[in-house]
């Protein structure tokens, strides 16, 4: 049925919705999307991505097979209930847009954790910053997507920046020839690592403890780590904290004159 109905169609694009309308006693529906991206649209859509990107306007489609959506009814109790529509279908595109993005909405973020297979909640595209989520930054925690959907303001100052801790190991006990010595190990050990990150910012190392790896304005930069210095232009930097020695990998930088990353 789906392939002779294709066929009536392909003879004449122009009639899809005269030859598909009112036909539902035949299990053959004729729906319009307008204004959708390929997120809001059913899933036998999505997994269908690559080919739709290809169609030109106006052109007919392949037939796809699979799992389309759910449709709702009433029972015998006349409770709603669901049942799950399985079928071919096929799609015309009257009208594509397409455009450079000025910002990120949450239907943006949603349409990232549709495709990545990660759940996400709507309302955190009103959490503010002191939910522990940069401005108009997301995060992946526990396997679920949060966003802050605030703007970095237009004068702030921002990093992508990867920050390590690397812990001294005590020299409690030690004699002061051996704490000498091991203080000189250690001092060794920040230059490898230093050097290992200049050649490979995302090195995993294993005698480091990763703190962040997020975007970041400089305030909340510095409240992490007070002697951190804007000036700085070294790729990766060494900041001493209460015995703590941090390293900073800066990612990307936005100035103060660019709106967002």
């Amino acid at each position: 049925m789906a392939n002779r109905l294709y066929q009536d169609i392909m003879a004449n694009p122009e009639k899809i919705q005269e030859l598909t309308d009112n036909r539902a006693s035949e299990n053959i529906f004729y729906t319009v999307h307008e204004k959708k991206g390929l997120s809001e649209l059913p899933s036998i859509y999505e997994n269908n991505r690559d080919n739709i990107n290809l169609l030109a306007t106006h052109e007919l489609s392949p037939i796809f097979e699979g799992f389309y959506g759910n449709s709702a009814y009433r029972d015998e109790n006349g409770e709603v209930a669901y049942e799950e529509l399985n079928g071919f279908t096929f799609l015309r595109i009257l009208e594509k847009e397409t455009g450079n993005r000025t910002s990120i909405s949450i239907q943006d973020i949603v349409e990232v954790a549709t495709q990545l297979g990660l759940p996400y909640n709507q309302t955190l595209d009103i959490q503010s910053s002191d939910q522990g989520i940069a401005r108009g930054t997301y995060q992946v925690r526990n396997k679920t997507l949060k966003y802050n959907n605030g703007e970095l303001y237009n004068n702030q100052e921002a990093y992508k920046a990867r920050i390590l801790a690397y812990l001294p190991e005590s020299t409690l006990g030690l004699i002061e020839e051996e704490a000498m010595i091991q203080e000189q190990e250690m001092a060794d050990r920040i230059k490898t690592i230093k050097s290992e990150l200049e050649n490979d910012p995302r090195a995993e190392l294993e005698d480091t403890l990763e703190i962040s790896r997020d975007r970041v304005g400089l305030a909340e930069l510095k409240q992490a780590i007070p002697s951190f210095s804007n000036q700085a232009t070294d790729p990766v930097q060494i900041y001493e904290e209460e015995g703590i020695t941090y390293i900073v990998t800066i990612l990307e930088k936005k100035s103060p004159n660019e709106k967002k990353f």
